[in-house]
Protein backbone atom coordinates (compact mmCIF):
# COMPACT_ATOMS: atom_id res chain seq x y z
CA UNK A 1 0.00 0.00 0.00
CA UNK A 2 1.41 3.41 -0.93
CA UNK A 3 2.02 6.12 1.66
CA UNK A 4 -0.50 8.35 -0.15
CA UNK A 5 -3.32 6.05 0.86
CA UNK A 6 -2.20 5.55 4.41
CA UNK A 7 -3.94 7.81 6.92
CA UNK A 8 -1.89 10.36 8.83
CA UNK A 9 -4.63 10.94 11.41
CA UNK A 10 -6.59 8.66 13.72
CA UNK A 11 -10.26 7.80 13.36
CA UNK A 12 -10.79 9.09 16.88
CA UNK A 13 -9.46 12.53 15.92
CA UNK A 14 -11.65 12.59 12.83
CA UNK A 15 -14.75 11.86 14.92
CA UNK A 16 -13.76 14.56 17.42
CA UNK A 17 -13.20 17.08 14.66
CA UNK A 18 -16.58 16.39 13.09
CA UNK A 19 -18.31 16.56 16.46
CA UNK A 20 -16.66 19.89 17.35
CA UNK A 21 -17.66 21.36 13.99
CA UNK A 22 -21.25 20.14 14.19
CA UNK A 23 -21.57 21.42 17.75
CA UNK A 24 -20.12 24.76 16.56
CA UNK A 25 -17.20 24.55 18.96
CA UNK A 26 -14.73 24.98 16.09
CA UNK A 27 -14.70 26.17 12.53
CA UNK A 28 -13.59 23.81 9.78
CA UNK A 29 -10.23 25.59 9.55
CA UNK A 30 -9.71 25.41 13.31
CA UNK A 31 -10.59 21.70 13.44
CA UNK A 32 -8.28 20.91 10.50
CA UNK A 33 -5.39 22.65 12.22
CA UNK A 34 -6.15 21.37 15.72
CA UNK A 35 -6.52 17.71 14.72
CA UNK A 36 -4.00 17.76 11.84
CA UNK A 37 -6.54 16.62 9.25
CA UNK A 38 -6.68 18.00 5.68
CA UNK A 39 -9.48 20.53 5.30
CA UNK A 40 -10.69 18.84 2.10
CA UNK A 41 -11.00 15.52 3.92
CA UNK A 42 -13.17 17.12 6.61
CA UNK A 43 -15.34 18.77 3.96
CA UNK A 44 -15.79 15.43 2.19
CA UNK A 45 -16.88 13.82 5.44
CA UNK A 46 -19.30 16.62 6.24
CA UNK A 47 -20.85 16.13 2.80
CA UNK A 48 -21.08 12.36 3.47
CA UNK A 49 -18.93 11.70 0.45
CA UNK A 50 -17.73 8.51 2.14
CA UNK A 51 -19.84 6.00 3.98
CA UNK A 52 -17.02 5.16 6.30
CA UNK A 53 -14.28 7.46 7.64
CA UNK A 54 -10.73 6.57 6.93
CA UNK A 55 -11.27 4.69 3.70
CA UNK A 56 -8.19 3.06 2.38
CA UNK A 57 -8.60 2.23 -1.27
CA UNK A 58 -12.17 3.48 -1.72
CA UNK A 59 -15.67 3.45 -0.28
CA UNK A 60 -16.53 0.79 2.26
CA UNK A 61 -19.78 -1.02 2.93
CA UNK A 62 -20.00 -0.68 6.71
CA UNK A 63 -19.89 2.61 8.58
CA UNK A 64 -17.10 3.49 10.97
CA UNK A 65 -19.16 2.58 14.04
CA UNK A 66 -20.18 -0.75 12.46
CA UNK A 67 -16.58 -1.67 11.70
CA UNK A 68 -15.54 -0.65 15.21
CA UNK A 69 -18.28 -2.93 16.52
CA UNK A 70 -16.54 -5.81 14.72
CA UNK A 71 -13.12 -4.71 15.97
CA UNK A 72 -14.39 -4.60 19.55
CA UNK A 73 -15.91 -8.07 19.10
CA UNK A 74 -12.60 -9.47 17.81
CA UNK A 75 -10.55 -7.92 20.62
CA UNK A 76 -12.97 -8.89 23.40
CA UNK A 77 -13.13 -12.51 22.30
CA UNK A 78 -9.36 -12.61 21.98
CA UNK A 79 -9.10 -11.67 25.67
CA UNK A 80 -11.02 -14.80 26.72
CA UNK A 81 -9.36 -17.21 24.32
CA UNK A 82 -11.46 -17.14 21.15
CA UNK A 83 -9.25 -15.94 18.28
CA UNK A 84 -11.45 -15.01 15.32
CA UNK A 85 -10.63 -16.57 11.96
CA UNK A 86 -10.99 -14.87 8.59
CA UNK A 87 -14.00 -17.07 7.81
CA UNK A 88 -15.70 -16.12 11.08
CA UNK A 89 -15.16 -12.43 10.40
CA UNK A 90 -16.54 -12.59 6.85
CA UNK A 91 -19.54 -14.64 8.00
CA UNK A 92 -20.17 -12.07 10.73
CA UNK A 93 -20.14 -9.22 8.20
CA UNK A 94 -22.81 -11.06 6.22
CA UNK A 95 -24.91 -11.54 9.36
CA UNK A 96 -24.42 -7.91 10.39
CA UNK A 97 -25.58 -6.54 7.03
CA UNK A 98 -28.62 -8.81 7.15
CA UNK A 99 -29.49 -7.72 10.69
CA UNK A 100 -29.25 -4.07 9.59
CA UNK A 101 -31.74 -4.71 6.81
CA UNK A 102 -29.47 -3.32 4.10
CA UNK A 103 -28.82 -4.72 0.61
CA UNK A 104 -25.74 -6.93 0.46
CA UNK A 105 -23.41 -5.68 -2.31
CA UNK A 106 -20.93 -8.55 -2.08
CA UNK A 107 -20.73 -11.42 -4.52
CA UNK A 108 -22.50 -14.44 -3.01
CA UNK A 109 -23.38 -12.14 -0.07
CA UNK A 110 -19.93 -12.43 1.51
CA UNK A 111 -16.93 -10.05 1.49
CA UNK A 112 -13.89 -11.11 -0.45
CA UNK A 113 -10.13 -10.68 -0.20
CA UNK A 114 -10.23 -6.97 -1.12
CA UNK A 115 -12.62 -6.07 1.70
CA UNK A 116 -10.74 -8.25 4.18
CA UNK A 117 -7.38 -6.64 3.42
CA UNK A 118 -8.95 -3.20 3.53
CA UNK A 119 -10.51 -3.92 6.93
CA UNK A 120 -7.12 -4.94 8.36
CA UNK A 121 -5.50 -1.83 6.86
CA UNK A 122 -8.15 0.42 8.39
CA UNK A 123 -7.78 -1.20 11.80
CA UNK A 124 -4.10 -1.84 12.58
CA UNK A 125 -5.01 -2.86 16.14
CA UNK A 126 -6.21 -6.12 14.57
CA UNK A 127 -3.35 -8.25 13.27
CA UNK A 128 -3.05 -11.61 11.54
CA UNK A 129 -1.24 -14.51 13.14
CA UNK A 130 -0.50 -17.97 11.75
CA UNK A 131 -1.54 -20.60 14.31
CA UNK A 132 0.89 -23.34 15.19
CA UNK A 133 0.13 -26.95 14.42
CA UNK A 134 -1.76 -28.93 17.06
CA UNK A 135 1.22 -31.20 17.64
CA UNK A 136 3.57 -28.26 18.19
CA UNK A 137 1.13 -26.44 20.48
CA UNK A 138 0.55 -29.49 22.64
CA UNK A 139 4.27 -30.13 22.84
CA UNK A 140 4.96 -26.67 24.29
CA UNK A 141 2.16 -26.70 26.88
CA UNK A 142 3.96 -26.23 30.18
CA UNK A 143 3.06 -25.79 33.81
CA UNK A 144 4.03 -22.12 33.60
CA UNK A 145 1.80 -21.50 30.58
CA UNK A 146 -1.18 -23.17 32.27
CA UNK A 147 -0.62 -21.25 35.52
CA UNK A 148 -0.37 -18.07 33.47
CA UNK A 149 -3.71 -18.88 31.81
CA UNK A 150 -5.38 -19.38 35.20
CA UNK A 151 -3.97 -16.05 36.41
CA UNK A 152 -5.13 -14.26 33.27
CA UNK A 153 -8.68 -15.61 33.54
CA UNK A 154 -8.88 -14.82 37.24
CA UNK A 155 -7.72 -11.27 36.54
CA UNK A 156 -10.34 -10.95 33.81
CA UNK A 157 -13.04 -12.02 36.27
CA UNK A 158 -11.70 -9.64 38.95
CA UNK A 159 -11.53 -6.72 36.49
CA UNK A 160 -15.15 -7.34 35.51
CA UNK A 161 -16.22 -7.53 39.18
CA UNK A 162 -17.35 -11.14 38.91
CA UNK A 163 -15.24 -12.67 41.65
CA UNK A 164 -18.34 -13.98 43.46
CA UNK A 165 -18.85 -16.33 40.52
CA UNK A 166 -15.88 -18.38 41.61
CA UNK A 167 -17.51 -18.99 44.99
CA UNK A 168 -20.77 -20.42 43.63
CA UNK A 169 -20.46 -23.80 41.86
CA UNK A 170 -24.04 -23.52 40.57
CA UNK A 171 -22.93 -20.67 38.31
CA UNK A 172 -19.79 -22.30 36.83
CA UNK A 173 -20.33 -24.50 33.77
CA UNK A 174 -18.21 -26.53 31.42
CA UNK A 175 -19.32 -27.89 28.05
CA UNK A 176 -17.56 -30.19 25.63
CA UNK A 177 -18.41 -32.18 22.55
CA UNK A 178 -17.21 -35.50 21.19
CA UNK A 179 -17.98 -37.59 18.14
CA UNK A 180 -19.19 -41.17 18.26
CA UNK A 181 -18.94 -43.28 15.12
CA UNK A 182 -22.09 -45.14 14.22
CA UNK A 183 -20.04 -48.08 12.95
CA UNK A 184 -17.08 -48.32 15.31
CA UNK A 185 -14.24 -50.72 14.78
CA UNK A 186 -15.56 -54.24 15.22
CA UNK A 187 -14.64 -56.30 18.25
CA UNK A 188 -13.01 -59.69 17.89
CA UNK A 189 -15.14 -62.62 16.72
CA UNK A 190 -14.75 -66.39 16.99
CA UNK A 191 -14.17 -68.40 13.77
CA UNK A 192 -12.63 -71.70 12.59
CA UNK A 193 -8.92 -71.81 13.27
CA UNK A 194 -6.93 -71.02 10.14
CA UNK A 195 -9.55 -68.72 8.55
CA UNK A 196 -7.75 -65.97 6.63
CA UNK A 197 -10.55 -63.48 5.94
CA UNK A 198 -13.44 -62.66 8.21
CA UNK A 199 -16.17 -60.15 7.34
CA UNK A 200 -19.11 -58.82 9.27
CA UNK A 201 -21.97 -56.78 7.81
CA UNK A 202 -22.39 -53.25 9.20
CA UNK A 203 -25.51 -51.17 8.92
CA UNK A 204 -23.90 -47.72 8.65
CA UNK A 205 -20.96 -46.25 6.80
CA UNK A 206 -17.84 -46.33 8.97
CA UNK A 207 -17.34 -42.59 8.49
CA UNK A 208 -20.78 -41.62 9.79
CA UNK A 209 -20.83 -40.21 13.28
CA UNK A 210 -22.99 -38.24 15.65
CA UNK A 211 -21.75 -35.57 18.04
CA UNK A 212 -22.71 -35.29 21.70
CA UNK A 213 -22.45 -31.91 23.41
CA UNK A 214 -22.54 -32.22 27.19
CA UNK A 215 -22.73 -29.40 29.74
CA UNK A 216 -22.12 -29.84 33.48
CA UNK A 217 -22.10 -27.39 36.39
CA UNK A 218 -19.39 -27.39 39.03
CA UNK A 219 -21.98 -28.59 41.56
CA UNK A 220 -22.77 -31.64 39.40
CA UNK A 221 -26.01 -30.39 37.82
CA UNK A 222 -26.42 -31.48 34.18
CA UNK A 223 -28.45 -29.36 31.75
CA UNK A 224 -29.98 -31.20 28.76
CA UNK A 225 -27.34 -32.23 26.19
CA UNK A 226 -27.31 -31.67 22.44
CA UNK A 227 -27.09 -34.49 19.89
CA UNK A 228 -25.90 -33.73 16.34
CA UNK A 229 -26.97 -36.22 13.66
CA UNK A 230 -25.41 -36.77 10.20
CA UNK A 231 -28.39 -35.74 8.06
CA UNK A 232 -28.46 -33.12 5.32
CA UNK A 233 -32.05 -31.87 5.59
CA UNK A 234 -33.79 -33.13 8.71
CA UNK A 235 -33.66 -35.76 11.42
CA UNK A 236 -36.08 -38.65 10.77
CA UNK A 237 -39.26 -38.63 12.82
CA UNK A 238 -38.57 -42.05 14.37
CA UNK A 239 -35.49 -40.48 16.01
CA UNK A 240 -37.12 -37.24 17.13
CA UNK A 241 -40.07 -39.16 18.61
CA UNK A 242 -37.71 -41.09 20.90
CA UNK A 243 -35.54 -38.19 22.04
CA UNK A 244 -35.86 -37.41 25.77
CA UNK A 245 -37.89 -34.29 26.51
CA UNK A 246 -35.83 -31.12 26.63
CA UNK A 247 -32.78 -32.48 24.85
CA UNK A 248 -31.28 -30.42 22.05
CA UNK A 249 -31.11 -31.90 18.57
CA UNK A 250 -29.41 -30.74 15.39
CA UNK A 251 -28.03 -32.02 12.13
CA UNK A 252 -25.26 -31.35 9.64
CA UNK A 253 -23.84 -33.21 6.65
CA UNK A 254 -21.02 -34.65 8.74
CA UNK A 255 -22.72 -34.86 12.11
CA UNK A 256 -20.19 -32.39 13.53
CA UNK A 257 -21.04 -29.22 15.42
CA UNK A 258 -21.62 -25.92 13.59
CA UNK A 259 -21.64 -22.41 15.03
CA UNK A 260 -25.31 -22.04 14.10
CA UNK A 261 -26.27 -25.22 15.96
CA UNK A 262 -24.25 -24.24 19.02
CA UNK A 263 -26.05 -20.87 19.00
CA UNK A 264 -29.40 -22.69 18.88
CA UNK A 265 -28.32 -24.86 21.81
CA UNK A 266 -27.39 -21.88 23.97
CA UNK A 267 -30.54 -19.91 23.11
CA UNK A 268 -33.10 -22.76 23.08
CA UNK A 269 -31.73 -25.26 25.60
CA UNK A 270 -29.04 -23.95 27.95
CA UNK A 271 -30.39 -20.46 28.73
CA UNK A 272 -34.02 -21.64 29.19
CA UNK A 273 -32.69 -24.32 31.57
CA UNK A 274 -30.88 -21.65 33.60
CA UNK A 275 -34.11 -19.68 33.88
CA UNK A 276 -36.14 -22.77 34.79
CA UNK A 277 -33.71 -23.69 37.58
CA UNK A 278 -33.53 -20.13 38.88
CA UNK A 279 -29.75 -19.93 38.48
CA UNK A 280 -28.41 -16.54 39.53
CA UNK A 281 -26.92 -14.58 36.65
CA UNK A 282 -24.34 -14.01 35.40
CA UNK A 283 -22.86 -17.46 34.87
CA UNK A 284 -19.58 -18.52 33.31
CA UNK A 285 -19.29 -21.21 30.65
CA UNK A 286 -15.87 -22.72 29.97
CA UNK A 287 -15.43 -24.39 26.58
CA UNK A 288 -12.92 -25.09 23.84
CA UNK A 289 -11.96 -22.11 21.73
CA UNK A 290 -12.99 -23.88 18.52
CA UNK A 291 -14.42 -21.92 15.60
CA UNK A 292 -17.45 -24.23 15.50
CA UNK A 293 -18.65 -22.60 18.72
CA UNK A 294 -18.44 -18.88 18.06
CA UNK A 295 -20.19 -16.36 15.85
CA UNK A 296 -21.19 -12.76 16.38
CA UNK A 297 -24.84 -13.61 17.10
CA UNK A 298 -23.80 -15.94 19.92
CA UNK A 299 -21.48 -13.32 21.41
CA UNK A 300 -24.22 -10.70 21.47
CA UNK A 301 -26.80 -13.10 22.88
CA UNK A 302 -24.49 -14.22 25.69
CA UNK A 303 -23.55 -10.63 26.52
CA UNK A 304 -27.22 -9.62 26.66
CA UNK A 305 -28.18 -12.61 28.85
CA UNK A 306 -25.10 -12.56 31.10
CA UNK A 307 -23.50 -15.80 29.96
CA UNK A 308 -19.75 -15.29 30.09
CA UNK A 309 -17.87 -17.46 27.61
CA UNK A 310 -14.26 -18.33 28.44
CA UNK A 311 -12.05 -20.60 26.35
CA UNK A 312 -9.64 -23.10 27.81
CA UNK A 313 -5.95 -22.64 27.17
CA UNK A 314 -5.56 -23.47 23.45
CA UNK A 315 -4.74 -27.05 22.49
CA UNK A 316 -4.51 -28.16 26.11
CA UNK A 317 -7.96 -29.67 26.52
CA UNK A 318 -6.37 -33.10 26.82
CA UNK A 319 -5.17 -31.80 30.20
CA UNK A 320 -7.61 -29.06 31.20
CA UNK A 321 -11.04 -29.95 29.80
CA UNK A 322 -12.90 -31.73 32.65
CA UNK A 323 -15.46 -33.44 30.42
CA UNK A 324 -12.81 -34.58 27.96
CA UNK A 325 -10.58 -36.02 30.68
CA UNK A 326 -13.22 -37.28 33.07
CA UNK A 327 -16.14 -38.34 30.84
CA UNK A 328 -15.53 -38.78 27.13
CA UNK A 329 -12.07 -40.33 27.30
CA UNK A 330 -12.98 -43.10 29.80
CA UNK A 331 -16.31 -43.67 28.02
CA UNK A 332 -14.65 -44.21 24.66
CA UNK A 333 -11.99 -46.38 26.26
CA UNK A 334 -14.73 -48.59 27.73
CA UNK A 335 -16.61 -48.74 24.41
CA UNK A 336 -13.43 -49.88 22.65
CA UNK A 337 -12.98 -52.87 24.94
Amino acid sequence: MSDKKRLKYSQENMEKALRDIREKKMSINQAAKSYDIPKTTILDRLKDKYKNPGNIGGQTVLTSSEEMYLVKWILELGEVGFPITKTQLLDSVTKLIKSLGRPNPFKDDQPGKKWYNGFLARHPEVSKRVPQSLTTCRAIVSENSIRSWFSKIRQYIVDNKLIELLQDPKRIFNCDESGFYLSPQEKQVLVRKGSKKVSNRTVNDEKECLTVLLTVAADGAIPPPLIMFPYKRYVPSYITANMPKGWGMGHSDSGWMTSETFYEYITNVFHPWLKEKGIQMPVVLFLDGHSSHININLSEYCKEHEIILIAFYPNATHRLQPLDVGVFYPLKKWLAQ
